[in-house]
């Protein structure tokens, strides 16, 4: 069994416990949930977004500190996500690989990752298991650490614990908190197995024979 699983949540963003919240920001982005980060940050997102230092481009990140002190988490991380148009699965497996390797940079040792849905379709509807399937596949490839016969050990931390959280959405057919719950292992096993196989393509030939590999 992995040290951390991955927990759902749809507590509040300020409700939620850990050492920081991470969430994929698509060009563009904003209305009340950029109100309640700036407000929470200060100002601090807003003005950043306002000047262009933080525009939402693909996997570029901006860090913020929490000053509401009526919140839980102290850090914001902002991974951009890219044009809202192609804000899918794809996308938001590499946004979940990027906040896990920033978590691990910066040795956090629990972390959140709000859920950004995608473009709902022409009938209303948001595939939030299939993001949430696809972050978490993102987060577990972040795990892997290719250092097994390297003489300098890795620079980044131990993974994170993490959260998923799922926001408020508008969604004609919302998913079942057991779909998500599915959808949530899912990823988990595709990128424990990734990271497996990974895992065994570094392996010298002389040390995993085929018949090593057979067994």
């Amino acid at each position: 069994m992995h040290e951390h699983p991955l927990l759902l949540s749809h507590a509040p963003l300020a409700n939620i416990q850990a050492d920081a919240l991470i969430v994929p920001w698509a060009e563009g982005d904003g209305g009340p949930l950029l109100d309640a980060l700036d407000a929470a940050t200060g100002g601090v997102i807003r003005a950043a977004v306002s000047r262009g230092a933080f525009t939402g481009r693909a996997y570029d990140t901006l860090t913020v500190s929490v000053t509401d002190a009526s919140w839980h988490v102290r850090t914001v991380v902002l991974v951009g996500a890219g044009p809202v148009a192609t804000c899918g699965a794809t996308v938001l497996r590499r946004v979940g690989s990027v906040a896990g390797t920033c978590a691990r940079q910066q040795r956090y040792a629990s972390a959140a990752i709000v859920v950004r849905p995608a473009l709902a379709t022409p009938a209303g509807d948001v595939d939030m298991a299939g993001l949430v399937q696809a972050i978490a596949e993102g987060l577990r490839l972040a795990e892997f650490t290719a250092t097994t016969y390297q003489t300098t050990p890795s620079r980044l931390g131990p993974p994170a614990a993490w959260t998923v959280v799922i926001p408020p959405v508008d969604d004609s057919s919302p998913e079942s908190v057991v779909r998500l719950q599915t959808a949530l292992d899912h990823g988990r096993v595709l990128g424990e197995a990734t990271n497996h196989a990974r895992a065994l393509v570094n392996e010298p030939g002389n040390h995993l024979t085929p018949q090593r590999l057979a067994e």
